[in-house]
């Protein structure tokens, strides 16, 4: 998992990194058989953006997707399960127990879709 600081030293490396401008040259001739030349190089640090950066934000988002994915098969499955007991159950009180369970779930998993809307949108 990548720490916050992780994530703010990459923030800080993108919007800090060095445009690319082609180099430029100027040749000139100094009236004497000599020439001069001025040669402007700018240092980027798109290369290292691109092989150690880009990677670590990659795997971290590989990372959240499985974890997102397996609590959404995990509360599917709890609120399967305790709808099935809910109708199983004899007795108030078991029924109770389980129809409660149930809605805690159903919740969860109201606030999982309201995110994943939210996220379609940004």
């Amino acid at each position: 998992m990548m720490t916050r600081e992780e994530i703010g030293a990459i923030r800080e490396r993108a919007e800090d990194a060095t445009v690319v401008v082609p180099i430029q040259t100027e040749i000139g001739n100094s009236g004497y058989g000599m020439h001069n030349a001025v040669v402007n190089a700018y240092h980027t640090d798109e290369q290292f953006i691109i092989r150690e950066d880009i990677p670590k934000l990659l795997a971290e988002i590989e990372r959240l997707q499985t974890n997102w994915r397996r609590l959404k098969e995990y509360v599917e499955g709890w609120r399967d399960k305790a709808f099935a007991d809910h109708e199983a159950i004899e007795g108030e009180g078991a029924r109770y127990f389980y129809g409660g369970r149930s809605g805690a779930l159903t919740n969860v998993q109201d606030m999982i879709n309201a995110l994943e809307w939210e996220g379609e949108e940004c």
